[in-house]
């Protein structure tokens, strides 16, 4: 008996649904199940739709002068959907290459200075940091990262590295770049692969104090190319120390030997980010018509780091006397300015072979913080190709850097370190429309989310060339701060 019921509501159910009445409610109830479901699946993926639709819109045509660009070779931020975390001490095994922890962010509303989303981002990070006893977000570990680019093929691949160059233009004008680094192999490969382009040349300084996996990690990554090389010198460098000035001097040497013929050179730390695509710098380096990019300006508040001699050299019984006894070379005067620099071919050829500017590089070897004053002199002596000596230059436009009690920018949102700002993703609509090549620092453990979304900026700008700033006619530049 009770076989049979479960026969009679078998039949009732087929003739509901045979019947023009049930088709309808059969269609309905449909309808809605697909419409709840793909509700859900939406509300996960609305942040990352902003990254998907910039494929689908064509690329500007240019003039005739303008170079077809390649097929862009360059990721979105995160192509195959979000990876696995890949922090540290965290075994990835299905998908080892992405040891870069995916941010579920809008980066358009980031840009657009969107409160809501900033704010979000913000207790999220907050919320990361908390986690651990540092205050720290977990990075992926230097082992990792040597691991990951231990196979060239794979991480050549995986990592999207451009295989063409994207313009005549680029072609035309290669660039070299020198990062000294020392911690942070993930933060590190970031930055290369933000500005690797296949005709440029890049020299790598890994700090010889550093640990063994970093310094794996390093050399595996430049071991893959044949335009990137580790500097045949490595020093341990000290701060404010000669060594970090004999750093950039070693890998210099090692650049004018190379076989890529580049016009500037770019010295960065690890810590920077760019903050424009290689052609964009191209066109902005080009209109220095053969000057150099560094900073340097009149301190005589400074004036005691001269005095200062290094322990070892304990032959001066008075040090405030070292300038009058024994003056810096070929009448150099003494100026102040920064360690990163845009320098042409023939400055560096000069800084490395003439005889007054080798004499003031050994000179200046007993000096405080030497970095800061050998650039910044030699720019203003008379003798040095791109040099020009009447004008005072503190503004410029390689890096960006935010000082704390400095004015001229708006104030800093992240964090001091040391003096400086570092940066968080509240602080990008302000710090992506600078006119500076690199903005420095940035702390991949801070905020991760600057470094993902700064990459996905350049990656858009990069498939969609399209310069749009107020452009440089003079060198030095009246400062341009906004790109519209």
């Amino acid at each position: 008996m009770k076989h049979q019921n479960n026969i009679k509501k078998m039949d009732k159910r087929c003739l509901f649904r045979r019947s023009p009445r049930g088709v309808m409610i059969w269609g309905a109830w449909l309808t809605v199940t697909f419409v709840l479901t793909s509700s859900y699946f939406m509300a996960d993926k609305t942040s990352k739709l902003h990254r998907y639709t910039l494929e689908k819109i064509p690329l500007r045509k240019q003039s005739e002068e303008a170079v077809t660009r390649a097929s862009p070779q360059y990721p979105l931020t995160d192509p195959h959907g979000p990876p696995s975390a890949g922090t540290q001490g965290t075994k990835v095994e299905s998908r080892p290459e992405f040891y870069n922890r995916y941010w579920p962010v809008n980066c358009s509303a980031v840009f657009e200075e969107d409160v809501q989303e900033i704010a979000r981002v913000d207790a999220m990070l907050k919320k990361e940091r908390q986690k651990s006893k540092k205050g720290e977000i977990d990075i992926a570990s230097d082992t990792l990262v040597a691991n990951f680019t231990q196979n060239c093929e794979n991480y050549r691949t995986i990592r999207g590295f451009p295989t063409k160059v994207l313009s005549k233009e680029e072609e035309e004008f290669p660039l070299a770049f020198i990062i000294l680094t020392h911690k942070n192999a993930a933060q590190v490969e970031l930055l290369f692969r933000a500005i690797y382009q296949p005709h440029n040349v890049y020299a790598f300084h890994p700090d010889g104090n550093s640990p063994p996996e970093f310094q794996r990690a390093i050399r595996n990554m430049a071991s893959c190319f044949d335009n990137v090389f580790v500097c045949s010198k490595l020093e341990k460098v000290q701060y404010a120390g000669f060594t970090r000035l004999l750093a950039d001097i070693n890998c210099m040497h090692d650049l004018v030997n190379h076989s890529v013929q580049w016009k500037y050179v770019i010295n960065q730390c690890g810590e920077a980010f760019p903050l424009k695509t290689n052609l964009e710098m191209v066109k902005m380096i080009k209109a220095y018509h053969g000057r150099v990019d560094a900073e340097s300006y009149d301190a005589p508040h400074k004036l005691s780091r001269f005095h200062k001699l290094s322990s070892r050299y304990t032959s001066f019984t008075k040090t405030e006397d070292r300038l009058n006894r024994y003056p810096p070379p070929g009448n150099i005067t003494l100026h102040s300015g920064n360690a990163y620099n845009t320098l042409s071919r023939e400055f560096v050829d000069y800084v490395l072979t003439d005889k007054e500017a080798v004499q003031f590089l050994s000179w200046i070897n007993m000096t405080h913080s030497p970095d800061e004053h050998f650039w910044a002199s030699l720019r203003r002596y008379h003798n040095a190709p791109g040099s020009y000596p009447n004008i005072t230059h503190k503004d410029i436009n390689t890096s960006f850097v935010k000082w704390g009690g400095e004015k001229a920018s708006k104030e800093c949102v992240g964090k001091y370190v040391r003096g400086i700002c570092v940066i968080s993703t509240g602080y990008l609509p302000y710090v992506s429309r600078v006119p500076n090549l690199f903005v420095n620092k940035i702390h991949y453990s801070y905020d991760p989310v600057t470094l993902q979304c700064m990459q996905e900026l350049l990656t858009n700008r990069t498939r969609n060339p399209q310069l749009t700033l107020q452009y440089y006619k003079e060198f030095p530049p009246k400062r341009a701060w906004y790109w519209y």
